[in-house]
């Protein structure tokens, strides 16, 4: 698949690299696994490092988008789906124009996991207020 930023990759499952199983969202995997919720909070912090370094942005953070990966050279957090967006300016076109805009929305998104995913709220609040 052809992006703005080259080429993308289409997955129908992402496998755990350790035994092959399919790897779960991160809501799912923090029902299974809630002692991992303090190493899942850094991973997602790397990840929005990563996008914020990058120009990338993402703005439906839910536990629906993004999967829980165990690798063999570290975990990480994949996102899933996100061509779902489609018109993520819709609603706020000057967005566009302006990326502190962009930067200032996607943290908005990003913080507003706390409540999607109530297992993360005291780790946000320590960080973020």
């Amino acid at each position: 698949m052809t992006t703005d930023r080259g080429p993308g990759i289409v997955f129908e499952r992402i496998l755990n690299d350790e035994d092959g199983t399919e790897s779960l969202r991160l809501g799912l995997y923090l029902e299974r696994h809630p002692e991992e919720a303090g190493h899942v909070f850094e991973l997602l912090k790397e990840l929005y490092r990563h996008l914020v370094t990058n120009k990338l942005f993402f703005y439906t953070w839910g536990s629906s988008n993004l999967i829980f990966q165990k690798r063999e050279d570290g975990d990480r957090i994949v996102i899933v789906d996100w061509k779902s967006e489609s018109k993520p300016n819709k609603d706020l076109p000057i967005i566009n124009l302006c990326p502190y805009l962009k930067r200032k929305r996607m943290m908005k998104k990003f913080l507003s996991l706390k409540e999607k995913i109530p297992i993360l709220w005291d780790y946000f609040t320590r960080e973020f207020g």
